[in-house]
């Protein structure tokens, strides 16, 4: 390897830590506390429609719940 393929090499792996230690600060501060809970029931029937789409979620209807406006 010549002396330029080094340089390349080094500034790529630096390139490729800082990203992750940006990755890792931002999931951090923004997402390790945030849950998401799973119904087992819904996920069950969603799974086991046989069509394309799925099942479809009721108008004005998230997470089992209706909306109100």
């Amino acid at each position: 390897m010549s002396p330029t393929d080094h340089r390349l090499l080094r500034e790529i792996v630096v390139v490729i830590l800082i990203k992750l230690v940006l990755l890792t600060g931002l999931w951090w501060a923004f997402i390790r506390d945030h849950k998401v809970s799973v119904d087992g029931h819904a996920m069950a029937a969603h799974a086991s429609a046989g069509e394309a789409g799925g099942t479809p979620i009721p108008d004005g209807e998230i997470d089992g719940h209706r909306r109100t406006r």
